[in-house]
């Protein structure tokens, strides 16, 4: 997030956005690492891995813009603090 955009919305509006991220950073993690349990398990147990091999890149692709959205949560909590100093 651009820090023009923080500074526009409301204290409540950057909460909400705080869960809204948190909420998809979860899921993203949830599903990929059921998703990387999923093709692990496959690929010792059956001989053809093609699949779960990209699947398994699929599941690491997906985990890679986790880092991205804590660094969105971090700075608007960096926001959020300066405001509260402010006051």
């Amino acid at each position: 997030m651009k820090e023009e955009e923080l500074k526009s919305k409301t204290v409540k509006e950057l909460k909400s956005e705080i869960k809204k991220l948190k909420a998809i950073s979860g899921a993203v993690l949830g599903i990929s690492l059921v998703l990387a349990a999923v093709t692990i398990y496959n690929m010792i147990t059956k001989e053809d891995t093609s699949t779960d091999m990209a699947l398994l890149v699929v599941a690491i692709a997906c985990s890679a813009s986790i880092p991205v959205q804590f660094s969105s949560i971090k700075k608007i909590k960096t926001e959020l603090a300066s405001r509260e100093a402010n006051s």
